[in-house]
């Protein structure tokens, strides 16, 4: 068979499919071209530009003083 006929053989394979799993897992393998920094349980990854985009936007919120202390954090775990 030759590539455009397996595409179109995937595709349809992919629009019957009621599995989340075969969803998640072609996602995964189509992310390969970007930089995969962390896996997670549920199949989802973290790339490198979402990582980087994540640690910008927490630089942010410390800057504007949207943040707590560590003692604040400590009391909050401690009334768990």
């Amino acid at each position: 068979m030759d590539l455009q006929a397996e595409k179109k053989k995937i595709i349809k394979e992919l629009e019957h499919t009621n599995e989340d799993w075969v969803i998640r897992s072609i996602k995964r393998l189509l992310s390969i071209d970007q930089e995969v920094v962390e896996y997670h349980f549920d199949g989802s990854v973290l790339t490198k530009d979402q990582l980087i985009e994540e640690i910008m936007e927490a630089s942010s919120q410390v800057k504007s003083g949207n943040y707590i202390s560590q003692e604040e954090a400590e009391k909050e775990i401690d009334s768990w």
